[in-house]
């Protein structure tokens, strides 16, 4: 994963392929809006939601994680032109993953992307 986050310059950039993931704000709802950007100018838009029934059975399922991130990716979401759907889902799953809860905070906690 090339992917780092910068908690001091509260960036998440990957610099060996040229992304970097953007915030784009969100709401009292839990749901957040981000982008990936390239240096070529290529974007990609999605949104996380927080789903407490998903989220609820996620941890009772599995009882010995310790509070992890847990990201629901929106169904609808943009897609690199030059990648496939798993391609740009990798990528937004490898930004997430670094990015944490806030670019790379807290540090030691665990993170879980899903797809919907």
């Amino acid at each position: 994963m090339a992917f780092v986050a910068d908690p001091a310059k509260l960036r998440t950039i990957d610099i060996d392929r040229g992304l970097e993931l953007l915030t784009n704000g969100g709401g009292s709802d839990g749901n957040r809006q981000f982008k990936i950007v390239r240096t070529d100018g290529a974007e990609v838009s999605f949104s996380t939601s927080w789903f407490p029934y998903e989220e609820r059975q996620w941890r009772h399922d599995h009882p010995s994680a310790m509070n992890p991130t847990v990201h629901f990716v929106d169904l609808w979401r943009g897609q690199f032109q030059d990648q496939n759907r798993q391609e740009t889902d990798e990528v937004i799953r490898e930004a997430l993953t670094a990015f944490k809860d806030i670019h790379g905070l807290p540090a030691n906690s665990e993170v879980i992307v899903k797809f919907a």
